[in-house]
């Protein structure tokens, strides 16, 4: 999701993420017709990174065996693209008609990520 919302403490992951989709969106048109590309969008997924590191992650959040099990179904469905997390998929399909979700979630990250900072000061 990171490709489509950029969220506080996330500027330059975010990004390249959002570099990695336009770059996927101009590669498709230039496959030939039997090349493929999928992508994957995953939100927050829990992984070591965040036990490790403490960094804010806000919810919903997702298992990385969720996350696998979508990719295996795109890939049996021969999709260009994978949303894992319905949460997502509803939540960027209401925030385009009510843009008030994205903004509340990147003050949400804001907030997180102050919090974070101060206790590792």
């Amino acid at each position: 999701t990171m490709a489509h919302w950029g969220l506080p403490g996330y500027a330059l992951y975010s990004s390249t993420k959002g570099a990695i989709h336009r770059f996927a969106d101009a590669y498709r048109a230039e496959l030939p017709s039997n090349g493929r590309l999928m992508m994957v969008y995953p939100i927050g997924t829990r992984t070591r990174f965040f036990e490790e590191t403490k960094a804010p992650v806000v919810p919903p959040t997702q298992d990385v065996e969720s996350v696998a099990s979508a990719i295996v179904r795109g890939i049996e469905r021969d999709a260009d693209a994978v949303y894992p997390s319905w949460v997502w998929k509803v939540t960027s399909f209401v925030d385009r008609f009510i843009p008030i979700i994205k903004p509340i979630t990147q003050r949400l990250y804001r907030q997180a990520l102050h919090d974070w900072d101060q206790d590792r000061i």
